[in-house]
């Protein structure tokens, strides 16, 4: 799988990617894998950023868990 453009990923795709990225865990740094682990990373990132925006917590409660 080459994923290029994140904006036209499917669903399939961006679970294949997801796959990918596990299968190339621990990678060392330099290869042609990790290579490929930071492409994936950042492409994953991105989409996410985009399309799967966790919702931000309601001011009081972002504070109740302040240290």
């Amino acid at each position: 799988m080459t994923p290029e453009k994140i904006s036209t990923w499917t669903y399939v795709e961006y679970e294949a990617a997801i796959s990918e990225f596990g299968k190339l865990w621990g990678a060392r740094s330099g290869t042609w894998e990790g290579r490929r682990l930071d492409k994936l990373a950042t492409l994953l990132d991105s989409y996410e950023a985009e399309y799967h925006q966790a919702p931000q917590p309601e001011q009081r409660a972002a504070t109740q868990f302040r240290w």
